[in-house]
């Protein structure tokens, strides 16, 4: 894998991971942001879906083709959601890179939620998918295919993934 013109012993596993160092990262994010610290500590991270590249592609092409091929039969009227990531086949954007602190949460610095109790869902206006929190899921399962927003969410969306702030209406 390479990362800002850098080669890095680093392979994509089948689950969406990076897998470098005897590490597995979570995410792009997370292993571009392990990177960063190491080459250029006082830095910001990166968008590592851009900056990292496998087999000269940009993990982004490879996010977009999985996403896209998962969206199958789970897709409802407005907002989408999503039951558990094994049967949507989404686990690249299932591992979240941490908890709690937005850009600068990495892998390792809180456990990983359980495959099968990752549950998503995608704003209707931005199509960004979301992890839910389980206690905060029942509320989207019971609002059936109502359309869903990012400003709907009942938990700081910032702390799972995708990591970032609700779109704006």
């Amino acid at each position: 894998m390479t990362h800002r013109g850098t080669t890095y012993a680093a392979d994509l596993t089948p689950a969406g991971k990076v897998a470098a160092e005897g590490k597995e990262f979570a995410s792009a994010g997370a292993f571009s942001l392990h990177v960063k610290r190491k080459t250029q500590p006082g830095k910001a991270r990166d968008d590592g879906w851009k900056s990292v590249k496998y087999r000269g592609l940009p993990l982004e092409h490879y996010r977009k083709q999985h996403v896209d091929s998962a969206r199958g039969p789970q897709q409802a009227r407005g907002g989408r959601r999503a039951g558990d990531s094994g049967d949507e086949e989404m686990d690249e954007d299932a591992a979240p890179e941490g908890a709690g602190r937005g850009e600068e949460a990495q892998q390792g610095d809180a456990p990983a939620p359980a495959e099968e109790d990752v549950k998503w869902v995608c704003c209707e206006r931005c199509q960004e998918w979301r992890v839910v929190p389980g206690a905060h899921y029942a509320t989207i399962e019971a609002a059936g295919d109502a359309p869903w927003f990012c400003e709907m969410a009942t938990w700081d969306v910032r702390t799972t993934v995708p990591f970032k702030p609700a779109c704006r209406g």
